[in-house]
């Protein structure tokens, strides 16, 4: 189903929406995915929540204006402190620091539920969220690197199996789906992030500071670009 109202990255998490499914968006500033997804007929009940008065009033003004208040009920809460008793099956958290998605996740037992699904898109903290995920016992179903409006975004979608695993620093940073898929948005990422690396290596050097953690990533973006040229 194509989401033409939103952009590439929200596009990529509506996409993966089941039909028919109460679905929560957390942080829904101006409720772009409870709407596009209602519109398409995809959730038969959405709520829009967000920790402010001002977006939450927002969101109600252009779901009302789009006359969808009687299937999308906005919330004002944190995290998915308001959110649990309506019982829903598929949860978006997109545009926060990667810090916050996991504090709103640690702070929500209701999602230790294999018939939850989590559908993430932090902008920072990639890292900590894959080890937050995998600690936790939360499976990655799926992900990708979506470029969206000049920028590339780490998308995830998570679900829980209570079968806690481990994960190396390249596959924390990068995603074991990701590094397996080798998509072209992907390898785009890796050089990007093999370029950042490299010159945080040569200013570290200058400094006479450890480079070791870095160079760990470096052999690792090394090996994931080898790979690609050696399946082309």
């Amino acid at each position: 189903m194509q989401y033409d109202t939103l952009n590439p990255r929200l596009a990529w998490i509506a996409e993966r929406v089941r039909r028919g499914v109460i679905f929560a968006d957390v942080g829904t500033d101006h409720a772009k995915l409870p709407i596009a997804l209602v519109h398409a007929g995809q959730v038969s009940l959405a709520i829009a929540s967000d920790i402010g008065e001002g977006p939450a009033k927002i969101a109600a003004a252009r779901i009302a204006a789009e006359g969808l208040s009687d299937s999308i009920r906005v919330v004002v809460c944190d995290g998915l402190t308001g959110v649990a008793c309506f019982a829903p099956t598929d949860i978006a958290i997109c545009g926060m620091g990667g810090e916050t998605v996991c504090g709103i996740l640690a702070a929500s037992d209701f999602i230790h539920d294999p018939r939850i699904r989590l559908l993430l898109q932090p902008m920072t903290d990639f890292v900590l969220v894959r080890r937050f995920l995998a600690d936790g016992g939360f499976e990655i179903a799926d992900e990708d690197i979506v470029s969206s409006d000049g920028r590339l975004y780490q998308c995830l979608v998570a679900v829980y199996s209570g079968k806690p695993y481990s994960i190396d620093e390249v596959e924390a940073e990068l995603g074991r789906l990701n590094i397996k898929r080798l998509t072209p948005t992907f390898l785009e990422y890796v050089r990007r992030r093999k370029s950042i690396v490299e010159k945080c290596i040569n200013g570290k050097r200058r400094a006479g500071a450890d480079t070791s953690e870095e160079e760990g990533l470096l052999r690792g973006y090394e090996e994931i670009l080898e790979a690609c040229c050696e399946t082309e």
